[in-house]
This record gives structure tokens, sequence and C-alpha cells, in this order.
């Protein structure tokens, strides 16, 4: 309970610094005008398929939580798949998440939670530094090549009126607050880009409870962002890019 604690706390210090030079005509007291790159990294996504190139399985001084400067041991999953100087994301073993709805499968949820750089490969044994943590690293978590992605630069308000529900949170919260970050089951496919606003709509189908935005997108799903929350939501909470239904 400690250690999630810690963890909560540490989510709310890096996206409140991510936030403090933003601002919108929207909600002038919470909603940003651009999503850094760092904040979309650590976001997450769901996807069909998750790629992985190896698992962590310790350190040269024998840890078991580890982050940003400590080096780990790598066991690739084949030879020949990275080099000294590469990049990686570091990220928790996929889960499946199904729908709270529908109790149909959505993806997999890809949770990063640092990166790391190789300074050594011999066959299927690495060595390598870790230089960014979202959170606590530890043994079983897997990497994949690292991929950049660009930073969300405007809001967007769609025209269309797209509604959905959340169907994850980030470790699993059941309630979510202010700088949550939680997955949708509408992704490009329905219309939606990186930067649309989404509501949390109430139990009554007409209250607006909470305001969105989406940090990135995939094929059927996205990640976003809690900017606004009058009061706690769960997954399965409905949303919509129009205010009312």
């Amino acid at each position: 309970m400690k250690i999630k604690k810690i963890l909560k706390v540490i989510l709310l210090i890096a996206v409140f610094i991510s936030y403090l030079n933003y601002s919108s005509p929207a909600l002038a007291d919470a909603a940003p005008s651009i999503i850094g790159a760092e904040l979309i990294d650590a976001g997450g996504y769901i996807a069909d398929n998750i790629e992985s190139l190896g698992t962590i399985k310790g350190s040269p001084e024998e840890k078991n939580i580890f982050a940003a400067g400590d080096d780990v041991v790598i066991l690739l999953h084949h030879q020949s798949e990275v080099s000294v100087g590469d990049r990686l994301t570091i990220f928790r073993p996929p889960l499946f998440v199904t729908h709270p709805k529908t109790g149909k499968r959505v993806g997999m949820l890809f949770m990063p939670v640092g990166m790391i750089e190789l300074k050594g490969v011999q066959g299927r044994d690495a060595v390598g530094r870790i230089i960014i943590s979202y959170s606590y690293i530890s043994p079983g978590d897997q990497i994949q090549p690292h991929r950049s992605v660009a930073p969300v630069t405007k809001i967007v308000q769609t025209d269309r009126d797209v509604s959905g529900y959340i169907v994850e949170s980030q470790e699993g919260k059941m309630l979510n607050a202010e700088y949550g970050i939680v997955y949708l089951d509408r992704g490009v496919s329905d219309g939606i880009i990186p930067g649309t606003i989404f509501y949390v709509i109430g139990e009554d189908h007409h209250d607006v409870i909470g305001e969105l935005r989406v940090i990135s997108v995939q094929a059927t799903t996205s990640t976003a962002i809690v900017i606004k929350s009058a009061e706690p939501f769960s997954i399965g909470s409905k949303v919509g890019t129009a205010t009312t239904k």
C-alpha cells in the first residue's frame, strides 16, 4: 500500500510539472495548450499486440527495484535484435483489457515505466542503464524499441458527436482524479485525433462530471488525461465529445 501511494505522488508531480506552462481558453485553470512527448510516452495505450524484445532479469548490484541511473541485466528473446547504444522502452508485462459494458476483449494494455540505454550485448545477454523512470522498475518488466512521439500542439473540439466509455485506467484505478490517465474505446476509426476533448457524462446523462484530453490514439482506442473532475467517476463511465446526451 505504501508503494502504491508513493507511485501516485510521483505520477501527480510529473504531470503537474508537465503542465506548469500550459493554458486553455476553455479551462484557463486546468487545460493544456500543448501536451509534451514525455507525458505521451508515459501514458501508454491499448493495442491488439505488444512487441517485446526481452525481459529485465535483475541487476549487477542484486537490487529488486530499479530507477533512473541503475544498471540492469536483460535476457533477449533472440540474438542480434539490439546493439550497444540503442534506447529501449521498458514496460510492464501486458494485461488483457475487457470492455466493462460488453465483456468483449478490447486489447492489451501497454504501460511504459521507463527507458534504458544499452551498454553491452553478448548473444542473448545484455546490460543497460536506466535513463528515465516513470515508475519503479522490477525484474519481469519487458523492453521494446523506443519510438519517438510528437507533442500535441492544439486542442480539438470535434464537430462529430462521438460517444464511448472509459475501459481502463492507469494502475487499475476505479475512481479517477484530475491528471489521471484513462483509456477510451474510441480511436482513429471514429475520427479521434490527439488533442480531442471528451466529456465524462454523469449517470443522468445530462451532467458533465469530468473533462478529458486525448494524448494519443490507436486504431480503435485512445489514451486521455483527466483535466477536470467535478466528482469521482470510474471505469465504465460514459464519455462523449458533446456536453449533453
